[in-house]
Protein backbone atom coordinates (compact mmCIF):
# COMPACT_ATOMS: atom_id res chain seq x y z
CA UNK A 1 0.00 0.00 0.00
CA UNK A 2 1.27 3.14 -0.91
CA UNK A 3 1.81 5.80 1.84
CA UNK A 4 1.79 9.78 1.61
CA UNK A 5 5.47 10.30 0.99
CA UNK A 6 5.50 7.58 -1.87
CA UNK A 7 2.73 9.64 -3.40
CA UNK A 8 4.82 12.63 -3.24
CA UNK A 9 7.56 11.12 -4.29
CA UNK A 10 5.71 9.38 -7.44
CA UNK A 11 4.47 12.54 -8.06
CA UNK A 12 7.94 14.39 -8.07
CA UNK A 13 9.48 11.90 -10.43
CA UNK A 14 6.96 12.32 -13.25
CA UNK A 15 6.84 16.26 -13.17
CA UNK A 16 11.02 15.65 -13.95
CA UNK A 17 10.00 13.94 -17.21
CA UNK A 18 10.97 15.28 -19.90
CA UNK A 19 7.75 16.40 -22.30
CA UNK A 20 7.10 16.29 -26.10
CA UNK A 21 7.09 20.14 -25.65
CA UNK A 22 10.79 19.56 -24.23
CA UNK A 23 12.08 18.68 -27.66
CA UNK A 24 11.36 22.05 -29.34
CA UNK A 25 14.07 23.58 -26.93
CA UNK A 26 16.61 21.65 -29.53
CA UNK A 27 16.04 24.09 -32.07
CA UNK A 28 16.80 27.37 -30.42
CA UNK A 29 20.22 25.62 -28.76
CA UNK A 30 23.66 27.24 -30.68
CA UNK A 31 24.69 30.10 -31.46
CA UNK A 32 22.40 32.81 -33.14
CA UNK A 33 23.51 36.68 -34.59
CA UNK A 34 20.70 39.18 -33.99
CA UNK A 35 19.90 42.63 -34.79
CA UNK A 36 17.73 44.04 -32.07
CA UNK A 37 15.20 47.29 -32.52
CA UNK A 38 13.89 48.77 -29.29
CA UNK A 39 11.61 51.54 -29.38
CA UNK A 40 11.65 54.37 -26.65
CA UNK A 41 9.18 56.34 -27.72
CA UNK A 42 6.54 54.83 -30.38
CA UNK A 43 6.19 57.98 -32.50
CA UNK A 44 10.64 57.57 -33.12
CA UNK A 45 12.97 55.95 -34.98
CA UNK A 46 13.96 52.30 -33.02
CA UNK A 47 17.50 52.31 -31.74
CA UNK A 48 19.33 49.56 -33.68
CA UNK A 49 21.68 47.34 -32.13
CA UNK A 50 23.50 43.81 -33.51
CA UNK A 51 24.79 41.07 -31.13
CA UNK A 52 25.57 37.25 -30.31
CA UNK A 53 22.81 35.21 -28.61
CA UNK A 54 24.37 31.83 -27.18
CA UNK A 55 21.71 28.85 -26.25
CA UNK A 56 22.57 26.27 -24.38
CA UNK A 57 20.50 22.94 -23.07
CA UNK A 58 21.37 22.24 -19.68
CA UNK A 59 19.50 20.32 -16.99
CA UNK A 60 19.09 17.27 -19.30
CA UNK A 61 17.39 18.96 -21.92
CA UNK A 62 14.62 20.70 -19.65
CA UNK A 63 16.12 24.30 -20.42
CA UNK A 64 17.52 26.66 -22.53
CA UNK A 65 20.09 29.18 -20.80
CA UNK A 66 20.05 32.51 -22.57
CA UNK A 67 23.68 34.29 -22.29
CA UNK A 68 23.71 37.49 -24.40
CA UNK A 69 26.00 40.27 -25.01
CA UNK A 70 25.17 42.87 -27.95
CA UNK A 71 28.23 43.92 -30.23
CA UNK A 72 30.04 47.12 -28.73
CA UNK A 73 29.80 45.22 -25.19
CA UNK A 74 27.64 47.74 -23.42
CA UNK A 75 24.93 44.98 -22.66
CA UNK A 76 24.20 41.99 -21.43
CA UNK A 77 21.42 39.72 -20.09
CA UNK A 78 21.14 35.77 -19.35
CA UNK A 79 17.88 33.78 -19.02
CA UNK A 80 16.20 30.67 -18.70
CA UNK A 81 13.15 29.04 -20.62
CA UNK A 82 11.45 25.83 -20.80
CA UNK A 83 8.48 23.88 -20.58
CA UNK A 84 6.75 23.69 -16.99
CA UNK A 85 5.03 20.13 -16.90
CA UNK A 86 2.93 20.64 -13.70
CA UNK A 87 1.57 24.00 -14.67
CA UNK A 88 1.15 22.90 -18.25
CA UNK A 89 3.05 26.58 -19.48
CA UNK A 90 6.32 27.82 -20.73
CA UNK A 91 8.39 29.86 -18.60
CA UNK A 92 11.22 32.15 -18.77
CA UNK A 93 13.02 34.63 -17.25
CA UNK A 94 15.42 37.23 -18.17
CA UNK A 95 17.61 40.02 -16.40
CA UNK A 96 20.22 42.12 -17.66
CA UNK A 97 22.39 44.78 -17.27
CA UNK A 98 20.06 47.78 -18.03
CA UNK A 99 18.38 46.84 -14.51
CA UNK A 100 17.98 45.24 -11.44
CA UNK A 101 14.83 43.04 -11.54
CA UNK A 102 13.89 40.26 -13.14
CA UNK A 103 11.44 39.30 -15.88
CA UNK A 104 9.49 36.22 -15.36
CA UNK A 105 6.61 35.68 -18.07
CA UNK A 106 4.46 32.32 -18.69
CA UNK A 107 2.28 31.46 -21.47
CA UNK A 108 1.78 28.81 -24.51
CA UNK A 109 2.28 27.59 -27.91
CA UNK A 110 0.71 27.63 -31.11
CA UNK A 111 1.90 24.85 -33.18
CA UNK A 112 -0.01 26.16 -35.83
CA UNK A 113 1.88 29.44 -35.91
CA UNK A 114 5.28 28.17 -34.32
CA UNK A 115 4.29 30.95 -32.01
CA UNK A 116 4.88 31.00 -28.42
CA UNK A 117 3.14 33.77 -26.22
CA UNK A 118 4.18 35.16 -22.96
CA UNK A 119 3.35 36.96 -20.24
CA UNK A 120 4.12 38.83 -17.89
CA UNK A 121 4.88 41.92 -15.43
CA UNK A 122 7.15 44.50 -14.99
CA UNK A 123 7.67 48.05 -13.40
CA UNK A 124 8.34 51.03 -15.75
CA UNK A 125 12.06 52.35 -14.08
CA UNK A 126 10.62 55.55 -15.51
CA UNK A 127 6.80 56.19 -14.16
CA UNK A 128 7.68 53.65 -11.50
CA UNK A 129 4.06 51.96 -12.73
CA UNK A 130 3.22 48.29 -13.27
CA UNK A 131 3.24 47.88 -17.63
CA UNK A 132 2.00 44.64 -18.30
CA UNK A 133 4.63 42.55 -20.61
CA UNK A 134 3.20 40.54 -23.83
CA UNK A 135 5.65 38.87 -25.73
CA UNK A 136 5.90 36.40 -28.94
CA UNK A 137 8.79 34.35 -30.09
CA UNK A 138 7.79 33.36 -33.55
CA UNK A 139 9.71 30.34 -35.79
CA UNK A 140 10.09 31.00 -38.99
CA UNK A 141 12.52 28.28 -40.04
CA UNK A 142 15.64 26.08 -38.57
CA UNK A 143 18.13 29.49 -39.15
CA UNK A 144 15.60 32.08 -37.78
CA UNK A 145 13.48 33.22 -35.40
CA UNK A 146 12.14 36.63 -33.86
CA UNK A 147 11.04 37.86 -30.73
CA UNK A 148 8.51 41.02 -30.22
CA UNK A 149 7.84 42.53 -27.01
CA UNK A 150 4.80 44.79 -26.18
CA UNK A 151 3.86 47.13 -23.09
CA UNK A 152 0.95 48.19 -21.18
CA UNK A 153 0.77 50.53 -18.83
CA UNK A 154 -1.98 49.69 -15.86
CA UNK A 155 -2.84 52.75 -14.62
CA UNK A 156 -3.09 56.33 -16.22
CA UNK A 157 -3.85 57.94 -18.72
CA UNK A 158 -2.16 55.14 -21.41
CA UNK A 159 -3.45 52.45 -19.09
CA UNK A 160 -4.37 49.03 -21.73
CA UNK A 161 -2.60 50.42 -24.85
CA UNK A 162 -0.20 48.26 -25.61
CA UNK A 163 3.21 49.81 -27.58
CA UNK A 164 5.60 47.52 -29.62
CA UNK A 165 8.96 48.17 -27.59
CA UNK A 166 11.76 46.08 -29.08
CA UNK A 167 11.44 43.50 -31.95
CA UNK A 168 14.91 41.31 -32.10
CA UNK A 169 15.88 39.34 -35.05
CA UNK A 170 17.67 36.15 -34.71
CA UNK A 171 19.87 34.18 -37.27
CA UNK A 172 21.96 31.17 -36.66
CA UNK A 173 25.67 31.85 -37.17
Amino acid sequence: MATETDNKMSACMAAARLAPEHELLKAFEGTWKTEAKMWMDPSADPMVSTGVMKNTLILGGRFIEHDYTNDDGTFSGKGHWGYNTVDKRWEGTWLDSMGTGMMIDHGQYDPASKTWTMTGEMTDPASGQVMKKRSLLIQHDDDHHTTEMYFAATAGEHAGVETKVMEINYTRA
